[in-house]
């Protein structure tokens, strides 16, 4: 089941898959916050890279399997390139309102850059000699070829690339290569200072995104690690998604009026997006409840640059705030906090940790292993579920 038939290793193209799906959502989050269209038409460019390739998942699969025994392994493939396929008909559907000109409610643009970090397109004009300590560089391309996960050293004046990190740290990677980025302040403010408010139609959506991102990135982690318990996570957030779907739905219809009609129309748009990303992740969670993994499937995530991590908090982490433990410097990005069956996100600073709340948090591979570093803070490392493997 290695060849596919088409002079490529399956898990290959699957694991191209991931990492291009992953980079077009966030990249088209980045486009509608900022109405980018050259971001927009990168996305559209990714998407149709991605059509490609499950096209080739789909020929290889079936010119492969020839015995009954190779046929889970089969449909887990098929299965896999299918919900990447969706995640990026998701994300084309975000860039098409900026190249389509559908005004952007300033509630979806603050939605789509708030809390954690910014995925952006910066076109090189100039090649300082070094960048910003905490930028990512996740895709480079080159005239039609894309490398993915370049270093900077391979970055040259005229490479368009897409650039991962604090938005402060993206902006500054964007002077120094004399290129024009827009400033988080003029889309994000005036929405987030709404949210906290308290306003139900702004808070839904920010809610939705974060609950559709973090499912993608649980089921991958539940997928790497043939983790159930994460794997099950997905599937209950799902529910919460889809009933928070119908609920933004009804408020932004209440809050709709004549002028304001096209921009309730990117809510819409938004909201299907993120309900279809929430698809994908619990269509990819399922193979992993169902027994599907295979080594095949494992190979696809397992050279992610993100790992991810659930953590419980001990008696000793708790009554503290969130914000005190600054997991930041180390490296890790608290994602949701599951607490007494609640699923707690975006996560705020100012949380007050008890004792048995789980953190689902995130890390770059690249800056160590930070375990050592968790357990005196009153972080004990829960250990992937694992189901049973093919």
């Amino acid at each position: 089941m290695g060849e596919h038939g088409l002079g490529e290793p399956v898990f290959e193209v699957l694991k191209r898959l991931a990492h291009y799906s992953s980079i077009a959502v966030d990249l088209s989050l980045y486009a509608i916050a900022f109405r980018d269209v050259r971001a927009s038409r990168e996305v559209l460019r990714i998407e149709d890279t991605i059509d490609g390739d499950v096209s080739k998942i789909v020929a290889g699969t079936a010119v492969a399997v020839r015995a009954p025994s190779q046929a889970d392994i089969a449909v887990g493939a098929v299965s896999l390139a299918s919900a990447l396929d969706k995640v990026s008909d998701a994300a084309g559907d975000l860039a098409g309102m900026v190249l389509r000109g559908i005004p952007i409610h300033k509630f979806v643009a603050a939605s789509s850059v708030c809390c954690g970090e910014a995925v952006a397109l910066v076109k090189v004009r100039a090649k300082p000699s070094g960048k910003p300590p905490l930028i990512d560089i996740l895709l480079l391309r080159r005239g039609d070829r894309y490398v993915l996960s370049p270093s900077w050293d391979e970055v040259s004046v005229g490479d368009t690339i897409v650039v991962r990190g604090p938005l402060e740290e993206v902006e500054e990677l964007a002077r120094l290569v004399n290129y024009s980025i827009y400033s988080q302040l003029s889309a994000g403010t005036p929405a987030l200072i709404s949210a906290v408010a308290g306003d139900d139609l702004s808070a839904a959506i920010l809610q939705a995104k974060s609950i559709a991102r973090l499912m993608l990135d649980m089921a991958f982690h539940s997928l790497l690690y043939n983790d159930v318990w994460a794997a099950r996570e997905v599937s209950r957030l799902e529910d919460e998604i889809d009933e928070l779907y119908y609920r933004a739905l009804g408020y932004s219809y209440a809050a709709g009026n004549p002028s304001a009609a096209e921009e309730m129309v990117s809510i819409a748009v938004f909201l299907d997006a993120m309900e279809s990303l929430a698809d994908a992740a619990a269509s990819i969670a399922r193979l992993v409840i169902d027994g599907r993994v295979s080594e095949l499937l494992i190979e696809t995530v397992e050279e992610s640059e993100e790992a991810y991590i659930k953590l419980e908090v001990t008696h000793e982490a708790a009554g503290r705030r969130l914000a005190e433990l600054d997991l930041e410097s180390l490296g890790v990005l608290p994602v949701a906090i599951r607490s007494r069956y609640t699923a707690v996100l975006p996560v705020p600073r100012d949380y007050t940790l008890q004792a048995g709340d789980v953190i689902f948090a995130k890390y770059y591979r690249g800056e160590g292993d930070p375990l050592e570093s968790l357990r005196p803070l009153g972080l004990q490392v829960i250990p992937p579920e694992r189901g049973e493997e093919d």
